[in-house]
């Protein structure tokens, strides 16, 4: 009777081991995921910069022109 508790207990702790081994392969996919995510945000942002920097410069350029009227 030992031995079938033992033998369980074994294949509890393989099966344990495998679903741990599935947890790291899948937070090492969500780590990939996420850095690709940041580096595509560090390219909006800065598109999002030259963006607004384009606007303020032609703003700035209609309010000179509307102060020389």
């Amino acid at each position: 009777k030992l031995y079938n508790k033992q033998e369980s207990d074994l294949k509890k702790l393989e099966k344990s081991k495998e679903r741990l081994h599935k947890d790291i392969e899948d937070a090492q996919e969500k780590i990939k995921k996420s850095e690709a995510e940041i580096e595509q945000n560090i390219k909006d942002q800065e598109l999002s910069r030259q963006q607004i920097k384009s606007q303020q410069d032609k703003l700035e350029a209609l309010r000179k022109k509307l102060s020389n009227l």
